[in-house]
């Protein structure tokens, strides 16, 4: 189903939209939520949660959806993704800081701001690359599926996505060193 189509689904009958938009784009969603929570320590039930207050949030912005500002399947993700990150933050709160480790990295503040800079300028050039490489590419190296689920996701073979993912990771390397030199 186009997305738009899945819009108009959505606006016209929400409960078929909804429906839909699980069995299209929810094992997604739910792998980006399993992907923050479960490392945590968090299990199953909490992905469920996840996707659950996702959907309610995007039932609550329906009348708002606009095909024109992106995906159905990059915000359901995006929501599920903040979702997580919300529940690990409660989480995190009701921890005392006694309790925490310390941070086994052993980066200086200036290191970490390296990093940080690094994370943006790869995520600014991964948003630049085109479809379906930046979608493999986040399927592969963030989700972590193998290139097995990725081709039965994208109706791709195997060999393709590998050759899409080295072919994208190469563009990718090539910007960023092109950045350096500036």
């Amino acid at each position: 189903m186009r997305e738009q189509e899945l819009f108009n689904l959505i606006r016209q009958d929400p409960n078929s939209g909804f429906e839909k938009l699980m069995r299209e784009y929810g094992e997604l969603a739910a792998s980006v939520a399993r992907g923050l929570l479960l490392p945590a320590g968090l299990d199953e039930a909490d992905v469920e949660d996840c996707l659950a207050e996702s959907l309610v949030e995007l039932y609550r912005k329906r009348d708002g959806l606009d095909p024109e500002k992106g995906s159905l399947k990059a915000l359901f993700c995006s929501i599920a993704r903040h979702k997580a990150l919300d529940k690990l933050r409660s989480r995190r709160e009701s921890v005392p800081l006694e309790s925490l480790p310390e941070r086994p990295d052993g980066l200086s503040l200036e290191e970490r701001f390296a990093e940080e800079d690094l994370r943006e300028r790869v995520l600014a050039a991964v948003k630049a690359l085109p479809e379906p490489e930046r979608e493999i590419l986040l399927r592969k190296y963030y989700l972590g599926q193998s290139s097995k689920e990725i081709a039965e996701k994208l109706g791709l073979k195997p060999g393709t996505v590998d050759v899409k993912a080295h072919r994208a990771v190469r563009i990718l390397k090539a910007r960023l060193g092109e950045e350096e030199n500036e």
